[in-house]
């Protein structure tokens, strides 16, 4: 804000900052809508100058930077703006207007541009919020901040999580309502899966577990969006005992989707030797070839077992690229990103200099770049810890 106005300033938006294109102006058409003491005023500007003041009658109260959604570009507010239009969330912000302000700060916190206790302070407040979309973001950025944390930070992390997840998971309870959207449905499933694996909610682990056994002696009596909640929920907190029952439905699946559900929830078992029988799944013949390269990319993308998966992976690479589809390959090494240490970091580098992938140079330089992107969160985040 700039008194009777608005400042806008523009940039290139870069994930990894190289110092190119800084001083490149792009003609940019944006979308402002603005509270002023006059009240809601709307404009369109054709931003082409590196800064450009929008006059507006009177004082600026808040304004939204992509009114509608409508723009191709990322917005990060100042401090003054952020700070109360996080106060006007749900009563001045459309549901596309949130979803860009929160997948536009995860961009900017992956890029340093924000602070991890910027971003944190903002989708905490998103307790009521009822979007799928504004939720698949928040969802989607817990679990990579997960697998770039260290231990300490992740319980921090867990905490808040349930804090926010749980008034939502509550509010949609964990059955069908008559009269309800598809979309509050499938929701229902992904606030329940998220608050019993990256929340770490032993409350939700444990109903899910009681569902999911109920789930297996009569199927209708379990609302059917909440099965893949449910699978992942129990193989997350599985012992060799779950890991035994997800393993014989693999085997005896009548359906394709039943096949493919439980097969790579055995990815996401988090004992030992669990994993290790896992990574033999992938070459060992039981898997179809199509499927095995996307089981491994979801064991290198497991927390608890990336170290494992990298170290098998490298030792049966050339049997891989006998097995696999050559189309495959570049899919499976996106689990890459999972690596998020600096020193596995340097190892795949190496790796891949040496073991060049075909058909997919582009695609592993791409998983390389999420990885250093990761990597680098995770130095500048070394020191947080939450509240």
């Amino acid at each position: 804000k700039d008194g009777p106005a608005i400042r806008l300033t523009q940039q290139i938006f870069h994930y990894l900052a190289n110092g190119s294109d800084q001083d490149r102006k792009w003609h940019a058409p944006i979308f402002l809508r603005a509270c002023t003491k006059s009240g809601v005023v709307t404009r369109t500007i054709l931003l082409s100058d590196k800064e450009q003041r929008v006059e507006l009658a009177d004082e600026v109260d808040w304004a939204v930077v992509n009114a509608g959604g409508h723009g191709f570009y990322r917005v990060r507010y100042g401090s003054d703006l952020i700070d109360v239009l996080k106060l006007e969330l749900q009563n001045r912000l459309s549901a596309v207007e949130r979803f860009g302000l929160v997948n536009d700060s995860w961009a900017a916190t992956l890029a340093g541009l924000t602070s991890l206790i910027d971003y944190m302070g903002l989708i905490e407040l998103l307790r009521e919020e009822g979007d799928i979309n504004v939720w698949t973001t928040v969802i989607g950025s817990s679990h990579h901040m997960h697998r770039i944390l260290d231990d300490e930070q992740c319980a921090s992390l867990e905490k808040q999580l349930r804090a926010l997840l749980s008034p939502a998971t509550a509010r949609l309870g964990w059955t069908a309502k008559e009269g309800e959207s598809e979309l509050d449905s499938q929701l229902r499933g992904d606030l329940i899966g998220a608050l019993g694996t990256v929340a770490e909610d032993k409350a939700c682990q444990e109903r899910a577990k009681e569902l999911y056994a109920q789930y297996e002696k009569d199927p209708d009596t379990v609302d059917r969006n909440l099965i893949p909640a449910l699978v992942a929920i129990v193989a997350h907190t599985g012992s060799s005992t779950e890991y035994e029952k997800f393993y014989g439905k693999f085997k005896t699946a009548q359906t394709p989707q039943e096949e493919t559900r439980y097969l790579f929830a055995l990815a996401n078992f988090r004992v030992p030797k669990l994993i290790d029988r896992t990574l033999d799944l992938t070459i060992n013949g039981e898997v179809r070839t199509q499927n095995s390269p996307y089981l491994m990319r979801g064991i290198l993308l497991n927390k608890r077992a990336r170290d494992r998966a990298w170290s098998f992976l490298k030792a049966h690479w050339d049997e891989m690229l006998r097995q696999y589809p050559d189309n495959s390959i570049p899919r499976m090494c996106e689990g890459v990103i999972g690596l998020v240490d600096a020193a596995l970091e340097a190892d795949v580098r190496r790796f891949f200099a040496t073991h060049p992938v075909k058909q997919g140079a582009k695609q592993i330089e791409q998983h390389l770049e999420r990885l250093r992107v990761a990597v680098a969160c995770k130095e500048r985040w070394r020191d947080w810890l939450g509240s």
